[in-house]
């Protein structure tokens, strides 16, 4: 797929993996993320969690930024998720 940066097809490779270790497909942890791949994990995680689905309601943003901060914190770049609660929400 050569219509792709790089920085994208890391972005879309590396999205699934934690800050803090456990992710996958490649295992990566903290910086060793892409800046992208970050940022594209917080972003998907909101989406789907504030998306409605044929199998579950959608949860409001507040309730979803909970979650995020509260129970998920050590998946994402913690500046990363702080900024994007700055963004999105009250300071939690």
């Amino acid at each position: 797929m050569n219509c792709f940066g790089a920085d994208v097809v890391r972005m879309a490779g590396e999205h699934h993996e934690k800050f803090k270790g456990g992710g996958y497909p490649l295992g990566k942890i903290g910086n060793d993320i892409h800046l992208f791949a970050r940022i594209c994990k917080i972003m998907d995680v909101y989406d789907a969690l504030t998306t409605r689905r044929s199998y579950k309601k959608a949860m409001s943003a507040f309730d979803t930024l909970i979650i995020m901060k509260k129970q998920m914190a050590h998946d994402f770049d913690p500046e990363l998720l702080q900024e994007f609660i700055q963004l999105m929400g009250p300071d939690l």
